[in-house]
């Protein structure tokens, strides 16, 4: 008996080897189904049934991030993947695409036939995904028509840039901007990944590093220059829209053996190092408002852009308009188009050190937005997204809610309607459509 099984085991296998070798040769016409058995006796029987062949492509899906409109040159990457229901798919089954944003128009990705393959054999089919590419000087289509197209996104913790990525762009955002402690290595490995991760989405990254909080010296100068040129190799290798040199450096020297004017000749240098390094966009610097005149002095050098972080004030103190003339002072000294607001926002300190009322601080907001149309920037970021561990500034707040200042301010600048403003606030030059009520 075991002789008989072990025979009709070896016909078997020989029959489904002579019935795939005659299909591959064409003799026999395609089968869905075999059905053997080959009895025995009655008490012992071997039964081989449906075996069935997989003639269906593998699906390939392609993912375009963000809302599928892209600035003419940015860098762009879509992603693919592939899946099989019946005999599944060999690797590789997903991959990545860089999109064509050199002219603007209507573009079609393309992926070829055979992209991916099942293990049946089977290749995939065309697949086409459009996508549109658009000027710097447009603005994407947007739910809020009203919101000034000057306003192009946030200084943000790493986190909420890819986060928040989707909900930016569908409200006309189109920037992030985060610079990290050049010593923290933690961070800066965490904010390279987020950018990588924004920019696959349709963000433009501004970023750098910073000497923030170490304080600069003679001797540590060395250090950070370095530090800046290889976070230029690597914003330069990865797709970074700007790259910044620091964030007010001005303010963390100390007066001695690094003065605010050493400091800016030093920066002036490491520029001309870095746009040696840096060729995808602009390097750029945001200086303390209150060196804003020192830079003026000298001027930018190979800097292409002085940029700078304004506030109406902080830590109790909004009696003046210094942030308006320091506005105005960075145009002058650099035209409109060399110069923008890496920051802006009503208190450097807290949104609540400025007013705990959230219809005063959207009108603060509103004030500032219409100050710096006014003053011909045509670019500004607001400081900040969301609230973080200390720091209440965010449009978002700490438990997920939204304050007003995003639909009043953010969105659209004209809606605020009526607001009470504390008597320590500047109230001059507000647009004609807000209100004001003396605070009792």
């Amino acid at each position: 008996m075991k002789k008989i099984r072990v025979i009709t085991l070896l016909m078997i296998c020989f029959s489904l080897l002579l019935l795939m070798g005659c299909e591959k040769v064409g003799i026999i016409p395609e089968i869905d189904s075999i059905n053997l058995e080959y009895q025995v006796d009655t008490n012992d029987s071997v039964t081989v049934s449906h075996i069935k062949k997989d003639k269906t492509p593998p699906v390939v899906t392609i993912t375009l991030p963000g809302t599928g409109v892209y600035f003419l040159n940015q860098s762009i990457t879509a992603t693919w993947s592939a899946t099989d229901d019946l005999s599944g798919v060999v690797a590789p089954a997903s991959g990545t695409v860089q999109l064509n944003t050199s002219s603007v128009g209507t573009k079609t990705l393309t992926l070829r036939a055979g992209t991916a393959k099942d293990k049946a054999g089977n290749r995939s089919l065309k697949v086409t995904k459009s996508y549109s590419v658009i000027a710097d000087t447009e603005v994407p289509e947007t739910e809020n028509p009203q919101k000034w197209s000057g306003l192009t996104g946030f200084t943000a913790w790493y986190d909420h840039i890819n986060y928040y990525a989707d909900t930016w762009l569908e409200n006309g955002f189109t920037e992030g901007r985060d610079l990290r402690d050049y010593k923290d290595t933690s961070h800066v490995a965490t904010s390279k990944t987020a950018v990588i991760a924004a920019n696959a989405k349709g963000i433009k990254c501004v970023w750098g590093v910073s000497s923030n909080p170490t304080i600069i010296t003679a001797a540590n100068w060395p250090t950070f220059r370095q530090a800046i040129l290889e976070a230029a190799q690597w914003a330069q290798d990865n797709g970074v829209y700007e790259f910044q040199l620091g964030n007010e450096e001005e303010y963390h020297v100390d007066g001695t053996t690094m003065t605010v004017a050493q400091v800016i000749i030093n920066l002036k240098s490491v520029a001309t190092e870095v746009k040696q390094i840096f060729t995808n966009g602009n390097v750029s610097y945001s200086c303390w408002q209150n060196t804003i005149d020192d830079w003026a002095a000298v001027g930018k050098g190979d800097i292409d852009i002085l940029a700078s972080n304004i506030y109406m004030g902080g830590d109790g103190y909004y009696s003046g308009n210094e942030w308006k003339s320091r506005i105005t002072n960075l145009v002058n000294a650099f035209g409109a188009d060399g110069t923008y607001l890496t920051e802006f926002g009503p208190s450097y300190s807290s949104l609540e050190d400025y007013s705990t009322d959230e219809a005063v601080q959207a009108t603060a907001i509103t004030e500032m937005i219409e100050y710096i149309k006014a003053s011909g920037i045509e670019r500004a970021l607001f400081y900040t997204w969301h609230d973080y561990p200390g720091g209440i500034f965010g449009v978002v707040k700490d438990d997920g809610t939204y304050r007003q200042l995003w639909s009043q301010a953010l969105l659209n600048s004209e809606s605020v309607k009526i607001a009470t403003v504390p008597t320590k606030t500047a109230t001059a030059s507000l647009p004609g459509t807000i209100a004001l009520i003396p605070k009792e």
